[in-house]
Formats: structure tokens, sequence, C-alpha cells
């Protein structure tokens, strides 16, 4: 995913240490699995289906840290190339 984004020309980062704060003060970081733009953070799924902890995953993350937009990517459970 990183590479197709970059291939955009768009800036990636992946497992950045992001740091989380609660009224003003720090209180631990997350890993974000990419940061496009230094704006957008993006959560990669291997599941049956992205579920509500999914998005509360990234919702929480949006409150707590400097992020405009997060996404939660699904790439299913596992891997599949197109026929041929």
């Amino acid at each position: 995913m990183a590479l197709a984004l970059e291939q955009t020309g768009l800036r990636v980062a992946s497992e950045v240490a992001v740091p989380v704060c609660f009224r003003g003060e720090l209180v631990g970081t997350f890993r974000a699995d990419l940061v496009v733009e230094q704006r957008i953070a993006l959560e990669l799924k291997t599941a049956d289906q992205i579920s509500s902890a999914h998005v509360a995953q990234v919702t929480h993350h949006l409150r707590a840290t400097s992020f405009e937009i997060g996404f939660v990517m699904n790439f299913g459970p596992e891997a599949r190339f197109p026929p041929g």
C-alpha cells in the first residue's frame, strides 16, 4: 500500500510512533500503520470484515492526535491474486 501511494507522489511513512494526548497532556503513543502527507492515518487490516472495534480504534486515534482523516483498509483474511 505504501509503495502504491508513493508512486502517485504522496509522502508516506510506515509504523509511525504518534503521540497521544489527553487534556493537553502526553499519555502515550500508538503506532500508525501508515501516515500519508502527515495528515491521514491508515490502519491496515487482514480480517474477514471491518468490525466496530476497528472503526473505534481509528476514531480514538483521531480524537487523541492531530490527524485530520483516518481510514481502516481491509485486505481480507488471506492473500488473493488475480487469475492469470
